[in-house]
């Protein structure tokens, strides 16, 4: 991550990821799978002014 960037997010979704983290569920490896591509995507669109 570039050091002029960043990611702020609510308690509430560092909990959820939290939470998720420990769980073994399909729908929970869906999630980590669609918050890994947004993060991907923000990354990929970083350079944008």
């Amino acid at each position: 991550m570039p050091a002029s960037c960043e990611l702020h997010l609510e308690t509430a979704v560092l909990n959820l990821l939290e939470e998720l983290s420990h769980k073994k569920l399909p729908h929970r490896d869906r999630m980590l799978r669609s918050f890994l591509d947004l993060e991907s995507d923000l990354w990929a669109h970083s350079d944008l002014s």
